[in-house]
């Protein structure tokens, strides 16, 4: 038997391939109901999500998706048209020679096989290597910004670039994909089709009615704080670790419904570069069609 700690996407999407290799499995959460932060509900003729608002598209997750019953949802076509703030709202933030440059270290890296990221090279050292500083501060920093809310410097380039370099390209969807009634449409599908598979679900559980030392057929699939509390560093193969070296990101996330139409612009949203504004955020519309 399977146990996996955690009901959150993590936790449903773990549960889904074991039954796929036929294992059975048992789901333990310690909320009353499965989907983690993830959640939808309408709200003044809104769509609200309680965390991401789509996923990437991947062949697995295509699969996934074919196996629960729901067809994806792609984004609508203008929210391709994203802006990046650099002394006023542009679709392309680099000067004149500052985009011959980039193109000159893109051909050059190209014909000497340099594109690929080195060993641990962070992404700013990539993005600086390959692009150039502008490439870095006004196109790849402020892309970070709206998906990772961090700073290129500690980051790995080939972690975030690795789909564009090292993994295998995507069957048929590009981008984000969703559910037609949003992600919380996803964690319900997902249950239901599990419960069918006959995965067990333990929900309510007390945290402090699980083992201190996970068996070896127990899967932790929970948030980052309690996973790396139930580490134990000192046995490590790579003393170097250390507890404080993992640290977690706060977000806020806010949705906003105007009754009038406020500083329309034709796109998605607007991305702002850290040498803009150090506060990081992404202000944007809707991606989905019926959201």
């Amino acid at each position: 038997m399977i146990r996996i700690i955690g009901a959150g996407f993590s936790g449903l999407s773990l549960a889904y391939f074991f039954t796929k290799l036929g294992n059975p499995v048992t789901v333990v959460e310690k909320k009353s109901r499965t989907g983690g932060v993830i959640s939808s509900e309408y709200r003044s003729d809104m769509l609200i999500e309680s965390a991401a608002n789509g996923f990437l598209a991947s062949e697995k997750l295509e699969d996934l998706f074919a196996d629960i019953g729901i067809q994806p949802l792609s984004p609508k076509k203008e929210s391709r048209k994203k802006y990046i703030f650099r002394k006023g709202l542009r679709r392309w933030p680099l000067s004149f020679d500052e985009t011959i440059m980039l193109f000159a270290r893109v051909a050059f890296g190209f014909v000497t096989g340099g594109l690929k990221p080195r060993g641990h090279e962070s992404l700013k050292a990539w993005a600086q290597r390959v692009l150039g500083l502008a490439g870095n501060d006004y196109l790849i920093q402020p892309m970070v910004n709206g998906i990772f809310a961090q700073k290129t410097e500690i980051l790995s380039a080939k972690l975030v670039l690795g789909s564009m370099f090292f993994k295998k390209r995507r069957r048929h969807l590009k981008g984000l994909i969703s559910a037609p009634n949003g992600m919380g449409e996803v964690i319900q599908k997902l249950e239901s089709y599990l419960r069918n598979q006959g995965v067990l679900f333990e929900l309510d559980k007390d945290e402090k009615t699980q083992p201190n030392t996970p068996q070896h057929n127990t899967f932790l699939a929970i948030d980052f704080e309690s996973a790396i509390s139930s580490f134990d560093f000192s046995k490590t193969q790579q003393p170097e670790l250390k507890k404080d070296d993992f640290k977690s990101l706060s977000l806020a996330r806010v949705t906003l419904n105007f009754k009038n139409k406020v500083d329309q612009i034709d796109g998605f949203g607007v991305l702002f570069p850290n040498k803009e504004r150090e506060f990081f955020y992404l202000r944007c519309s809707s991606q989905f069609e019926n959201f």
